[in-house]
């Protein structure tokens, strides 16, 4: 099967790499010049190394990575338990992405800065048009480019109705260590706002993610600092630090990002199929969302090998093995996210259908096993 890959990220490299050791002849295409850089903090659980070290990617990411260190659970100042993340690592978003997509480069080809422009099905294939003046025909086209898919939109149409919106935004803010005067990491919780507070590997630098309950109005950074400031003081002085930075840090230094999770009713038409962040974005405080990339791409992966005659089927079992879990961790995240920082009663009641939403779908999915992806198993297959 000659299979496109939009998107060179985690999800599109685990999903080619899955493929290229199921033998399918694949191609990677992504619209960026080259890998990402630096970027902010992302999380990497247990079975999301595992997978990655089946398929020959263990050593590139524990060269990028530092284990986890215990949390910290706080309310205004007081201790309400800590969390062992055994078996966790952090790393740079953009760090992680590269060492990950330029591994899969070595295996498959990969073409950066390319940039699709049309998808064109047919019943027994499907062309791509490129933004070159070029195409090709595949017999299957993964998206994996992110929230704002551009395969998603170009199938599927705006995003607007599959974008789930809280009122809710996050202030990311990379501070230098010497600067914070902290050590170790800490889940502050308090009326209309909550902060996740991490060591960088290295320890240069320590990421302060705070999510504010904002409503509709725009974000501009300079109404959302007082929140900060606001919950880092509830919490005592050990995060003096963290606030004084926040009065002097560039704004052009802050990111503020809009909750959304990305919920559709299908993830596939015809012979273009969705994984990943396109598919389901579970939205990037969560933690969850390589989890998530990762379950989506291999079990693509694991299916197509099952039924490799029957493309219809084997989308069709993907979408009903992986929904489940990603319905688990959309509604869980929000619904605490919603539950913990709800300013009133009403806001924190609110909360109650999108955690019984996630209750009803705590149905557990596994990641295939798969073999070490290695030179050996690529033997006379390579490009």
């Amino acid at each position: 099967m000659r299979v496109l890959v939009v998107g060179a990220g985690i999800a599109g490299s685990v999903a080619s790499l899955s493929m290229r050791q199921a033998g399918h002849e694949v191609t990677v295409v992504d619209a960026i010049a080259e890998p990402y850089r630096g970027g902010y903090q992302i999380q990497l659980d247990q079975t999301a190394r595992q997978l990655l070290e089946g398929l020959g990617a263990g050593d590139v990411v524990a060269e990028v990575s530092a284990a986890s260190p215990d949390i910290r659970i706080l309310r205004k100042g007081r201790s309400l338990g800590r969390l062992r993340p055994v078996g966790y690592r952090l790393a740079r978003r953009g760090e992680l992405v590269s060492a990950v997509s330029r591994y899969a480069a070595t295996v498959v080809p990969v073409r950066f800065g390319c940039r699709l422009a049309s998808i064109e099905q047919r019943a027994e294939q499907v062309v791509a048009h490129f933004d070159d003046g070029t195409s090709d025909t595949f017999d299957l086209i993964v998206g994996a480019d992110g929230l704002r898919s551009t395969v998603r939109r170009l199938v599927f149409g705006a995003d607007d109705p599959f974008f789930y919106r809280n009122g809710y935004r996050s202030v990311w803010i990379d501070v230098p260590a010497d600067a914070a005067q902290h050590e170790g990491a800490d889940l502050l919780a308090g009326p209309g706002a909550t902060a996740q507070i991490f060591p960088y590997p290295g320890k240069e630098e320590v990421l302060l993610l705070t999510s504010l309950s904002t409503g509709e109005y725009r974000s501009e950074t300079g109404r959302l600092l007082p929140g900060v400031r606001q919950l880092l003081n509830a919490n005592g002085p050990r995060f003096n630090g963290l606030r004084d930075y926040t009065h002097i840090v560039d704004p052009d230094r802050i990111r503020v990002t809009r909750f959304t999770q990305v919920r559709m009713p299908r993830w596939h038409a015809g012979r273009v199929v969705l994984i990943g962040d396109a598919a389901h974005c579970v939205d990037p405080l969560s933690g969850s969302g390589v989890h998530a990339s990762l379950l989506s791409a291999r079990t693509l992966a694991d299916e197509l090998r099952t039924t490799p005659r029957n493309l219809e089927a084997a989308l069709c079992r993907y979408e009903a093995r992986v929904r489940p879990s990603v319905k688990l961790l959309q509604h869980a995240t929000a619904g605490l996210l919603e539950g913990l920082i709800g300013r009133h009663l009403r806001e924190r009641l609110g909360a109650i259908p999108e955690l019984l939403r996630a209750t009803a779908n705590a149905i557990p999915a596994t990641i295939p096993r798969s073999r070490s992806l290695n030179r050996g198993n690529l033997a006379g297959i390579n490009p």
